[in-house]
């Protein structure tokens, strides 16, 4: 989805109702001790790391399709009265470093679990009848005993943002998570860099 929107500006760029990319604040990779390969279940949280005020939004993932295979990717929405902005997760479970949101509205017998991950993409998940390939690529990091594990992925927890191409009225409210390890970005996009928490809901699925 992201791509698709990162192509749509660079042909605009082309005939020069861009700018230059722009950059941001930088991204600093820190190394962090991986140490939680399953939990769950959770619920999944971003909040806004650039703001005193910590606004926090629950994830949601948005589908690309309505037949199978189907390819999502994580979103959060801005407003409560957001339409066509996918599904939240009942909950989402962290086995093996692989992630797996559960939605009870699928078909019996249908999984879904997360793809592989690239810089400056959003982060995709696989629902197919056939158990997709495993992407072991993420993991909790306990940063203290009385809060609640950050996702990370690829040994970080810090190279999340959440990104919409925002030069445009009226403002969008549907943002895409995006793994993002540098800090260009193409001018009209509005990234924020967010924190994702693994909040458990206490309850065995």
């Amino acid at each position: 989805m992201f791509a698709s929107l990162v192509a749509y500006s660079a042909l605009l760029l082309g005939t020069g109702a861009l700018a230059l990319p722009q950059v941001s604040s930088s991204a600093v990779v820190t190394p962090e001790s991986c140490g939680i390969t399953s939990y769950g279940p959770f619920k999944l949280f971003a909040t806004r790391a650039d703001l005193k005020t910590h606004p926090t939004y629950e994830v949601r993932l948005v589908a690309n399709s309505t037949t199978l295979p189907v390819t999502s990717y994580m979103a959060v929405s801005t407003t409560s009265s957001c339409t066509n902005c996918g599904v939240v997760p009942s909950y989402w479970t962290l086995i093996n470093k692989t992630l797996n949101p559960y939605d009870p509205s699928l078909p019996s017998g249908v999984h879904t679990i997360n793809k592989p991950v690239v810089d400056h993409q959003d982060l995709e998940f696989l629902t197919s009848k056939v158990p997709p390939p495993a992407s072991p690529i993420y993991c909790g990091v306990q940063l203290s005993a009385d809060t609640s594990p950050l996702l990370s992925v690829y040994g970080s927890s810090s190279l999340f943002t959440m990104c919409a191409f925002t030069s445009r009225l009226p403002p969008v409210t549907l943002l895409t998570i995006i793994y993002d390890t540098t800090p260009v970005h193409i001018t009209g996009y509005s990234c924020y860099p967010v924190k994702l928490t693994m909040q458990s809901i206490g309850i065995v699925p």
